[in-house]
């Protein structure tokens, strides 16, 4: 019947949509209830309303329970009433609402675009570091070889005086 080890679930979370009636939500109530669920919650988005029952030790059947300030017998949640219900886990932390969930995700995503974007920025600065060094060594490489291709001539033409008896080191009277 059920997909946990064919054990009903003890605490049943229900989240209203537009389309459950009332008569619907007190069947499932009732369904529940005769199944041995020993705690049931009712969420409904619309209106941020929680309303919970507990099964009562004495009567064995279930009993409406204030929201604000209650604490879940089964899995040690706490409900409290601020501006809106705000749930507790069982170590104090609070749950996050879907909006703040969202806004998370949301925060997180802009977050790896806006270090995806870094990256990629400090890679082509990187790249174009890399290609003005490759300019420079080239720029160098060229330098150089214009400075022994102008020694060779250099040398070239100094023979050329030479063996033309020229003394190109001899200074002009």
């Amino acid at each position: 019947m059920w997909e946990e080890g064919g054990v009903f679930p003890q605490v049943i979370f229900e989240v209203l949509s537009p389309s459950n009636t009332a008569a619907e939500m007190r069947r499932k109530r009732a369904f529940y209830e005769h199944h041995g669920a020993d705690e049931y919650y009712e969420y409904d988005p619309d209106t941020g309303g929680w309303d919970g029952w507990v099964r009562a030790a004495a009567t064995g059947r279930w009993a409406a329970v204030e929201m604000d300030e209650h604490v879940s017998p089964r899995v040690g949640i706490r409900f409290a009433v601020r501006d809106e219900l705000t749930v507790f886990r069982p170590d104090g932390r609070r749950f996050f609402s879907f909006q703040e969930i969202n806004e998370r995700m949301e925060a997180a995503e802009r977050q790896v675009a806006a270090e995806r974007k870094q990256k990629e920025a400090a890679e082509r600065r990187a790249e174009t570091e890399r290609k003005q060094k490759e300019a420079e060594r080239k720029q160098k490489e060229a330098e150089r070889k214009r400075a022994v291709t102008a020694e060779t001539e250099a040398e070239r033409l100094r023979a050329l005086l030479r063996a033309a008896g020229i003394d190109s080191n001899a200074s002009e009277p």
